[in-house]
């Protein structure tokens, strides 16, 4: 469902890291917060 970390050094190829950990780290924050109800604090 979530896109694992595996996916940052393809995308690391193409975008900046910073824009590649950022997206992936909303996702996750969103994902965990829906699925765990869990207010997630980064």
């Amino acid at each position: 469902m979530l896109v694992e970390r595996h996916s940052i050094p393809d995308h690391d190829r193409i975008w900046p890291s910073t824009v590649a950990w950022e997206a992936n780290a909303l996702m996750s924050k969103i994902v965990y917060k829906t699925m765990n109800g869990v207010h997630l604090t980064l």
